[in-house]
């Protein structure tokens, strides 16, 4: 520590102190904070260390009925909408505007006349609402930009196929790895 001298005065040297404690007091707030951070936020730091992992116990059992709304974006009743036909496709295909969005042809979706198809998007109401009028009367759309349904229909990657009974019960999920053409349940 450091004086200085004014006639005959010895006092301290405030500058150096207060550095000298500014670094201290630095040292301590970093080690208090890496202590009192959980272990889960400080791996974000790291990214790759922690890969989300698809995990097949996820997916809904068959006969679970998935959380869907009651009317599509359009208004019109879902059960109203399936009812007889020989089988419903429900697709979550991401927000739409994304790439997997964009490389569904609603099209090749469908098969039959009495099939029809369930597209989940992950957009506004509104957006979704702009692509389902274009939509020809097979399909119906519905809107779910927070990804609950998503999440639920553990929708790991996009777009992500699940086939379901008149009554919107999972009969089949589309197995990783396995695109739609290939994929049994749909064809």
């Amino acid at each position: 520590m450091g004086t200085t001298k004014s006639q005959g005065d010895v006092r301290p040297d405030w500058t150096a102190i207060g550095w000298m404690s500014l670094v201290w007091a630095g040292v301590l707030i970093a080690f208090l904070t890496y202590l009192g951070v959980p272990e889960s936020l400080r791996s974000l730091r790291t990214p790759y260390e922690r890969q989300p992992v698809f995990d097949p116990s996820r997916d809904p059992a068959v006969g679970a009925k998935p959380m869907l709304p009651t009317r599509d974006v359009l208004g019109r009743d879902l059960a109203a909408f399936v009812r007889g036909s020989d089988r419903v496709l429900l697709a979550v295909l991401g927000p739409c505007d994304s790439w997997s969005a964009s490389q569904v042809n609603p099209a090749s979706l469908r098969h039959g006349e009495r099939d029809r198809v369930i597209l989940v998007w992950l957009s506004s109401e509104e957006t979704v609402r702009r692509k389902a009028e274009r939509l020809p009367s097979q399909f119906c759309a519905i809107a779910d930009p927070k990804g609950v349904l998503a999440v639920q229909l553990n929708a790991y990657w996009m777009p992500r196929y699940y086939l379901l009974d008149s009554s919107l019960r999972v009969v089949e999920c589309q197995p990783r790895g396995v695109d739609l053409q290939e994929w049994g349940g749909w064809e």
